[in-house]
C-alpha cells in the first residue's frame, strides 16, 4: 500500500517521488502528482522522442500538445499547445517542460494558443 503512487497516503507522495528524483510541485492537486508519479517510469523511458515530451505535458498539464518536426530540420520540434479560457495551466510550466525533456541538441517553437 505504501509503494503504490494510487493508495499511499497523501503524505508519502513526495517521500515516494523522491526514490525517483522526481520533483512534484506542490500547487498541483493531489490527483495529478499521484498521475506523474505512476507514469514516472514510464516517461523516463520515453524522455527525448516527442512521444514521451507529449505525454509528459499532457500527464503535468492535463493538455494534448501537437509535436511534429520541422521540414528541413530534422533537429527542430515544433509544439502547439491551446490553454482553456481559464487559464490555469502557466506557458512558463509548458516551456520549463520542454526544456527538461527534450534531447539537449535539439531545439523547439513553442505556440502556445488560448481557446
Amino acid at each position: 500500500m505504501y509503494f503504490s503512487p494510487r493508495t499511499c497516503p497523501a503524505d508519502f507522495v513526495p517521500w515516494l517521488a523522491s526514490w525517483l528524483h522526481l520533483s512534484l510541485d506542490t500547487d498541483w492537486p493531489e490527483a495529478r502528482q499521484r498521475a506523474l508519479l505512476a507514469e514516472a517510469m514510464d516517461l523516463y523511458r520515453w524522455r527525448g522522442t516527442p512521444y514521451g515530451l507529449g505525454r509528459m505535458i499532457e500527464v503535468c498539464t492535463g493538455l494534448t500538445p501537437v509535436i511534429t518536426e520541422a521540414a528541413g530540420e530534422p533537429n527542430v520540434f515544433q509544439i502547439a499547445v491551446t490553454i482553456p479560457p481559464s487559464g490555469a495551466v502557466r506557458r512558463e510550466l509548458i516551456q520549463h517542460l520542454v526544456e527538461m525533456h527534450k534531447p539537449a541538441h535539439v531545439g523547439y517553437v513553442l505556440e502556445v494558443r488560448g481557446r
